[in-house]
């Protein structure tokens, strides 16, 4: 994909952790770091988007009991090879997308429609 990506400073947003399903609002910024340190150990990773929110799966291929799940969300398959997805608000300004804080609405959306096959 070919638009640029820029983050907000520690935004809030929320993870589903691929060991063990947990789905969760991430405030930490400890927690937020990770998940950045992870996605700058390469040039560029995919992304998926649904409504406001953008996802972006762990780009790094991790070793899991369950590597066959693939993620659902309203019939939006997500390909997760490492050990989360992670979810934004964004805003799309020409080729720029500006990752942001996740809603709280958003947060309640994903937590009733995301499934795994």
């Amino acid at each position: 994909m070919d638009s640029t990506i820029a983050f907000a400073y520690h935004p809030s947003i929320a993870l589903l952790k691929i060991d063990n399903m947990e789905f969760d609002l991430i405030t930490d910024t400890k927690e937020n770091d990770k998940i950045f340190k992870q996605l700058s150990k390469v040039n560029d990773f995919d992304y998926y988007y649904i409504n406001q929110i953008l996802i972006i799966p762990d780009p790094l291929p991790s070793p899991r009991l369950n590597w066959s799940k693939k993620v659902i969300i309203n019939n939006l398959e997500i390909d997760c090879k490492g050990k989360f997805p992670a979810f934004f608000h964004y805003n799309n300004n020409e080729n720029i997308i500006f990752a942001n804080s996740l809603t709280f609405p958003e947060y309640i959306f994903l937590k009733n429609n995301i499934d795994t096959i």
